[in-house]
């Protein structure tokens, strides 16, 4: 993969040509990349990009790296999105990273507006090219800001209701975890997205109190969760009144979403 990057070419013409001599060029490229790769920088951050549903992104170092799991958010939010008589209205991706659930969702439903939203100006930038790249920048948009800030109404700071979807890819990994990650994760990847606090629900228990104020009644909820929290974060849905929970297995049969509904 990383000879076929520094080429620019397809991995398949590697074994068409298998006498090609490389130039003094490539061949320093080539192994530029072999050292970083042994210093376990992520094999995405240095071919460029990721793929993520079948679809190409651009994830550049400082944004965090679309997993298989997040898959199973995405195709679980996708069917029940379906499933319904009506088309999706707004919906919004909070934590939105490189934009792969939003611009996914754009993708494949092809309908409604999907926000992202992220703490990260790059990451936002990032989530923007990625939309251009898919071909769904009209069917999405992106902001820059922290938690629910950039939907709260001048006027008291109210939330503003009104969407019907709500997905996140939240940090849930505990900070003592982090430490024993793999070298690309921990030395590499942004920390902000990984760190969920002392027991990995910091950020899902701060957050989910405030998102019946942002969905419309009947609206879908949707968080990626890890393998270990479906109890726990179950209970904080019904906790803060969301309805019709559904824990949701990912292909390996572990526990990996929780989906509830606006009451």
């Amino acid at each position: 993969m990383l000879i076929a990057h520094a080429l620019k070419i397809p991995r398949s013409r590697i074994h068409l040509e298998p006498g090609r001599r490389l130039s003094p060029s490539e061949q320093a490229l080539v192994e530029d990349l072999a050292h970083r790769r042994r210093m376990r920088v992520p094999l995405q951050y240095l071919t460029g990009e990721s793929e993520f549903m079948s679809l190409t992104f651009e994830v550049p170092e400082g944004v965090f790296i679309p997993r298989p799991e997040t898959e199973t958010l995405v195709e679980a939010l996708i069917e029940r999105i379906e499933e319904r008589s009506r088309p999706p209205g707004v919906m919004l991706d909070l934590g939105t990273g490189s934009g792969v659930i939003a611009v996914s969702l754009a993708a494949h439903l092809k309908s409604g507006l999907v926000v992202g939203s992220d703490v990260s100006r790059l990451a936002v930038e990032i989530a923007g090219r990625n939309a251009i790249l898919n071909g769904v920048d009209r069917l999405t948009q992106f902001v820059v800001g922290e938690g629910l800030g950039p939907f709260r109404t001048a006027a008291g700071g109210e939330h503003h209701a009104g969407f019907d979807v709500v997905a996140c890819n939240p940090p849930y990994v505990s900070s003592a975890e982090i430490d024993n990650l793999e070298p690309e994760v921990r030395d590499h990847e942004p920390r902000i997205a990984l760190d969920g606090g002392s027991n990995g629900l910091e950020f899902i228990e701060s957050i989910l109190p405030q998102i019946p104020s942002i969905i419309v009644k009947g609206g879908i909820v949707g968080f990626e969760i890890g393998e270990t929290q479906a109890g726990p974060v179950r209970e904080v849905f019904l906790g803060v009144g969301l309805g019709g929970i559904e824990v949701v297995n990912d292909l390996n049969g572990k526990p990996r979403v929780v989906i509830g509904r606006g009451a």
